[in-house]
Parts: structure tokens; C-alpha cells; sequence
């Protein structure tokens, strides 16, 4: 199944929780609306005169406010709570991030197989949490591809070796870039509105009870009228409360266990497909097999749905929400289920690299020769089969780009006040007479500390190669999230005035703009509903045209090979009316556009993307501008794009 298919499917369930939700809702007010009239017939507060009387539009008016309430009280609460993302799902399960100076061995490997897999999948790095348990277990949490977390246990993190790690993080990351995450914070909030109902019964139960209790032994047993139904009312009807509540609890739970189960087996097969290793997999998988995933915090189990191991266990009152361990080893290959899992060896050396070292001799790796074979198409049918996923060459690719990082480039990406150093030292002019009144800018407009950053990391910059500035610049999303929305403010407007300083953007610096400020302006943007989108070829056409014709602009310096481009996409496009002529568009005008496909239908964007990639591959080979514009403009669709892999040394 292919990125636009998961996008889909994932849409296709969140539609049918709402349903499964509103219909959970539906048969609650039923359920305690009948059982109120039972309660209150039976204890004699309420006798109608005839049958017909037992149907009270008030009597259910008041059913519906309060559940209402009750929903509205859960729900919400447990959605204010988190919606700031996965890292508020982290830090409610006890998580706290790694630091990325942390001198762990361990640590420092996990947080490097997740950059070397954010570079190759084309997503922004997420923070990587760690849960101080024993057991072995990892998840992933968040609202979007864009503020989404990896969390990982303690066991998991000494137990692992770098093999079993990869292959659970790149599960991980397949139920970030298929939006499972969203999926997954949407059960959270719907199951805890559902629980609510039964605590709000269990609280009314055992606080009349225990006040019942009380006040008939200092009466001596007697309530003062000698009647005391009202009172026995209110204990039944939050009895029924707690049980109506509680089935629906379980009903939610069925609900997750369905959906979750199958996205376990996908995001599987999604990781083996992308390490191209699936004995790492599988040796994981058996070794929480052999030891245990049982997560101890007392918000485990509203959560065990995002987990890679069941971290709850079955019992009367629940039901798993993954597929048995042994099924998932037999689908990665029935030759694992009687394999035992080597122990992890002892590593020497850390995996960073040491200050002062630069491993600049190595070539990358060969490009997508490999991969146009693997899915059996043209090589813009692999680029766009591609999305939302990646190779095992793009994995090794984004390891080599670590590597090939100086180490002070990579120290500072990991902290504010460097990623926002950094980010102005990427995007200062070649020409030493732009290149001044830019630095004339950042003294006007920010603090001194900055400044004195930007030039101790402005040489290191300079040095760089083109290969290694666009993956660099990735690197520093997680770190400018962390500012506030008035500094995230300021420094974007910083960082415009300092490219369009001469009313010009470079290909490297529109596609920094976008790539890099859509992805941290979508952590701060409010959950508000998002706009509608065009849902057809036709009506999204002239964003269309002004796509493909920026693409083909930078294609060649031959206005016959740029026309020839733009034809070769929009033939990809059967209900595409517009004009076939090269449009003389503008950075602005591309920014327009591009924010208007953004909102578009899944399978609009799918269409999209493939007639760029046809328009790219027009002359069978990608420049570096090429290859950046074209990651841009799918980043800021939200199909992430793995990167094109250069055939070159780095300098």
C-alpha cells in the first residue's frame, strides 16, 4: 500500500470512529434513560399514570445534558491536556526528552538512527523521550508528522542492539509519516470521555454511600422520614452510570484493538521494506517475547494502542490492542519464530563524532538507479512511489550525511539559540557586498548573543557542501520549535528580511522557507479546522501551472528542454485545461500556490506530485536545484520526500 493508500485509510478510520463514537453516545442516552425510568419507577419517585407517561421529552433532555456534560468534561479535559502534541503525551506517561549533548552511548545511538531516518524519509527529526521502565517497549505520539515524538523505555534502550533499534524505530516512524498518531490521539481523547461517565457514577456511588452509611448510624440506622427512596434513587442511577459507562469503555476498546491491530501489521511491513532488514525486526519483536512490554504508569493503558509491544497485557476487563507476538515474527518470515535473539554486545566507542574529526573521503551513495528497478516503473513513477517512504540506500545516505556533519554545525543544531544562529548563517549571500548588508540586518534586528553565534558558525557554514545544507537545515526543526510564538515570530521575520534583502530568494532559500518554517509553523499552529482545499485537477489547475512551471524553469537554460518539461507533466494530468505555455511566475506567486494545494484532497496532491516528478525527470536527471525545489513543494503538501541521493564526493 502506497502513501496516498495509508493517508486513505487513515481518513476512512477517523470517519468511522466518529460514527462508532456518535452511535456510543447514542445508545448511552438510551441505556440511561431507560434505566432511569426503571429506578424511578421502582423507588417511587416518579409513577406515570399510564404507559405512555414512561416517554418524557424532559426527562430526556436532562439524560442528554448530562451525558453531555460528562463527555464534554472528559473529552475536553484530556484534549486540552494534550494538545500540545506528542511531547505532552510523553511527559503524561513520565517521558523526559534526551538532551542530545547527553555522553550515553546508548542514548546518543538511538538519537542518531532517528536523524539518519528523518533525513532519508524526508519528515522532520522528532524529539526522541525516554520512559525510566525496565521493560521493553517504544512508541510514537502526536497530532501530525510535524509535532510528533518518539518515546522509547529504558530496557528497550540497553537492550537493543543498533539493528533491533532501527527496526523499531522505523515502525515507528511508518505510523508517523501513515498518520496513526493522529488517529491514535483521537482514541485517547474519545475513550476518555467515555470513562468519564463511569467515574462520575463510581464517584456518586461510593460519596452517597459512604454519606448514607454515615448519617444512618448517627440516626441509628434510620433516615429521618423512614422512607429514604429519593436518596436510594441516586445510589441506583449512579450505578448505572458506572456500568452503562463502563460498557462503553469496553465498547471503545474493541473499537481500538480493531483498528490498532492492522496498523501494527502495516507499519511492520512498512519498517522491513525501509531497513530492507527484518531480522532486526524480528530479533526485537522476540525479545519482548522472551522478556516483557508491560508499561507500569497509570496512563498506560489509555495509551497502549501507540505502543510496538502490548503494554497492558489482556485480561477480563480488556482486550489486546496488537496482534500476537507471533504472528508479526511469522509475517517477517516464518524462519524467525524459532530464532533466539543474539545478546547485545558491548559498544567501545560513542557514535558521535569526536570534535575535531571530519570524515569528508567517502562518496555517497549511487542514486535511484536501484530504485526504479525495485518498483519495477520509470524513474518518476519511483520518485513518486517514494513518498512517504524511503530505501535502504536513502537510510544509509542520511548515516553518511551524519557523519560527514562537523560537529560543531550538528552541537548547535540541537539547541534554540544555535538552530536559530544557524538558520541565518544558511541563508547568507555568496557576494561579500549582499553578504554585509545582510550582517548589517542581524545587527540591527537581533541580540548580541545571536550575532556572536552566527559568526563563530558562519566559516564552518561556508565550508559546507550544497549537498549538506538543505539536510542541515532539516536538522534544525525540533530545536526552533522550542521557541516561543513571539520569538518563532521574530526570527522568521528576521530570517525573510535577510533573503529577500536584494528582492530575490535563491532555489536553496525558498525551499529552506518551506520546508523548514511550514514544519515549525505547523507545531504552533491552533487546532482550529482547517480550510477546504480544491478536490479536482480542474479546479486546483492554475496552481498547478505555476508549479510545474517553476520546476521546468529551473530544469535548463534551454527554453525548448523547459517547454518540453512542463509538457511532460501536465500530459500526467488527463482533466487539466489550462494553458501549456511556460508561466513567468514569481517566488511569491509559487508560495501562493503552493499554500493552496496544501489543503488539497489526498488524491489531488498524489496527481501533484507525480506530474512534478515527471516534469523533473523530463531530461532523465535531477540538479541539486531541481531535487530542493521539489522536496519543498512536497514538504509543504505533507508528502514527505526522501532525498534525491547525489552521485558525488563530498567536498
Amino acid at each position: 500500500m502506497d502513501f496516498f493508500s495509508y493517508q486513505d485509510e487513515a481518513r476512512r478510520n477517523t470517519t468511522y470512529l466518529v460514527l462508532l463514537f456518535i452511535g456510543g453516545v447514542l445508545l448511552t442516552i438510551g441505556a440511561l434513560y431507560v434505566a432511569i425510568v426503571l429506578i424511578f419507577s421502582f423507588t417511587g419517585v416518579w409513577v406515570p399514570a399510564s404507559p405512555a407517561g414512561y416517554w418524557s421529552p424532559t426527562l430526556l433532555f436532562g439524560v442528554v445534558g448530562l451525558t453531555g456534560m460528562i463527555l464534554a468534561f472528559g473529552s475536553g479535559s484530556r484534549w486540552l491536556a494534550l494538545r500540545q502534541g506528542g511531547a505532552a503525551v510523553a511527559e503524561s506517561l513520565g517521558g523526559h526528552p534526551i538532551d542530545h549533548s547527553t555522553d550515553d552511548i546508548d542514548e546518543q545511538r538511538l538519537l542518531n538512527i532517528v536523524e539518519e531516518m528523518a533525513i532519508a524519509s524526508g519528515i522532520p527529526a522528532p524529539p526522541v523521550y525516554i520512559i525510566e521502565e525496565s521493560s521493553i517497549n517504544a512508541f510514537a505520539a502526536g497530532r501530525s508528522m510535524n509535532d510528533a515524538v518518539i518515546g522509547v523505555t529504558r530496557g528497550a534502550v540497553d537492550a537493543f542492539t543498533r539493528d533491533e533499534m532501527q527496526g523499531v524505530v522505523a515502525h515507528e516512524f511508518a505510523h508517523i509519516v501513515n498518520e496513526d498518531v493522529r488517529l491514535n490521539l483521537r482514541l485517547i481523547v474519545i475513550i476518555a470521555g467515555l470513562l468519564a461517565i463511569s467515574m462520575v457514577g463510581k464517584h456518586v456511588l461510593f460519596g452517597v454511600g459512604r454519606a448514607s452509611l454515615y448519617g444512618g448510624m448517627a440516626r441509628g440506622g434510620r433516615s429521618r422520614d423512614g422512607k429514604g427512596g429519593g436518596q436510594i434513587a441516586i445510589l441506583l442511577v449512579a450505578l448505572a452510570l458506572l456500568v452503562i459507562g463502563y460498557i462503553g469503555v469496553l465498547c471503545s476498546r474493541l473499537i481500538k484493538a480493531a483498528i490498532s491491530r492492522q496498523r501494527e501489521f502495516l507499519a511492520d511491513a512498512s519498517a522491513t521494506q525501509f531497513t530492507r532488514n527484518p531480522d532486526g525486526l524480528a530479533s526485537a519483536l522476540a525479545k519482548i517475547r522472551n522478556g516483557t512490554a508491560k508499561i507500569e504508569h497509570p496512563r498506560a493503558e489509555e495509551a497502549s494502542h501507540m505502543f510496538f509491544g502490548d503494554a497492558v497485557g489482556t485480561s477480563w476487563a480488556s482486550m489486546s490492542t496488537h496482534p500476537p507476538l507471533e504472528a508479526r515474527i511469522k509475517r517477517l518470515g516464518p524462519e524467525y519464530l524459532d530464532a533466539k535473539p543474539e545478546p547485545r554486545k558491548a559498544e567501545k566507542q560513542p557514535e558521535q563524532q569526536q570534535p575535531g574529526t571530519k570524515k569528508r573521503k567517502e562518496p555517497f551513495l549511487p542514486g535511484f538507479e536501484g530504485v526504479e528497478d525495485a518498483l519495477g516503473g520509470g524513474m518518476a513513477a519511483a520518485v513518486t512511489g517514494l513518498v512517504g517512504t524511503a530505501s535502504a540506500d536513502h537510510l544509509a545516505y542520511g548515516k553518511q550525511v551524519i557523519e560527514h556533519l562537523p560537529d560543531k554545525l550538528r552541537q548547535a543544531a540541537h539547541e534554540s539559540l544555535g538552530a536559530v544562529a544557524l538558520a541565518y548563517a544558511l541563508v547568507l549571500d555568496e557576494d561579500e557586498a549582499h553578504r554585509g548588508h545582510q550582517l548589517d540586518i542581524l545587527k540591527k534586528d537581533i541580540e548580541p548573543p545571536t550575532y556572536e553565534e552566527v559568526e563563530r558558525l558562519r566559516s564552518d557554514v561556508e565550508a559546507l557542501d550544497q549537498w549538506l545544507r538543505l539536510p542541515l537545515a532539516e536538522l534544525l526543526v525540533p530545536a526552533l520549535r522550542q521557541l516561543s510564538e513571539a520569538q518563532f515570530k521574530q526570527f522568521s521575520d528576521t530570517l525573510s528580511d535577510l533573503m529577500l534583502h536584494d528582492k530575490q530568494l535563491s532555489i536553496f532559500q525558498f525551499a529552506m522557507m518551506k520546508m523548514v518554517l511550514h514544519q515549525v509553523e505547523e507545531s504552533h499552529r491552533s487546532r482550529g479546522r482547517k480550510r477546504r482545499g480544491p478536490r479536482s485537477i480542474r479546479k486546483a489547475q492554475d496552481e498547478i501551472h505555476i508549479l510545474l512551471s517553476a520546476l521546468s524553469s529551473v530544469s535548463s537554460d534551454d527554453a525548448t528542454e523547459r517547454q518540453k518539461a512542463l509538457r511532460t507533466g501536465l500530459e500526467r494530468l488527463d482533466d487539466y485545461q489550462g494553458p501549456d505555455t511556460l508561466h513567468r511566475d514569481s517566488f511569491s506567486q509559487l508560495n501562493n500556490a503552493l499554500d493552496q494545494l496544501a489543503a488539497a484532497a489526498p488524491r489531488v496532491k498524489e496527481r501533484v506530485i507525480d506530474a512534478c516528478s515527471h516534469t523533473v525527470l523530463a531530461n532523465e536527471n535531477v540538479s541539486l536545484d531541481e531535487g530542493e525545489l521539489l522536496r519543498a513543494i512536497a514538504a509543504t503538501l505533507d508528502c514527505p520526500l526522501p532525498p534525491f541521493i547525489p552521485q558525488a564526493r563530498v567536498a
